[in-house]
């Protein structure tokens, strides 16, 4: 009875380690995007349902890297227009004023 209990017990503690420690990973890098930074690459090792759950997991994290520069990419490009349009702005304003000057 005591052989079985400590193999039960044994065994509990080993699937607990071998599935609890990559989904806590997993978790903790939600925690991470949710506070707005993108975490590295997770390691994984198993070809299970959770190694296949961190490779997706991984994937996801380098398209929202890609998407987020690109997004800073826009973003810099509608700062730059904005920029020579306020410029544009400024000089068509007194070429504007001689134009009617030399009209009169």
């Amino acid at each position: 009875m005591l052989v079985a209990g400590s193999l039960a017990l044994a065994a509990g503690v080993f699937f607990s380690w071998h599935f609890l420690r990559p989904i806590k990973r997993l978790a903790r890098a939600t925690n991470v995007i949710s506070e707005g930074r993108l975490p590295a690459q997770i390691p994984y090792g198993s070809r299970d349902e959770l190694g296949l759950l961190t490779r997706s997991f991984n994937q996801m994290v380098r398209n929202l890297r890609r998407i987020q520069a690109k997004l800073v990419k826009s973003e810099k490009l509608v700062s730059l227009g904005r920029m020579a349009e306020g410029v544009a702005h400024e000089i068509r304003n007194p070429m504007n004023s001689m134009n009617v000057t030399l009209a009169c």
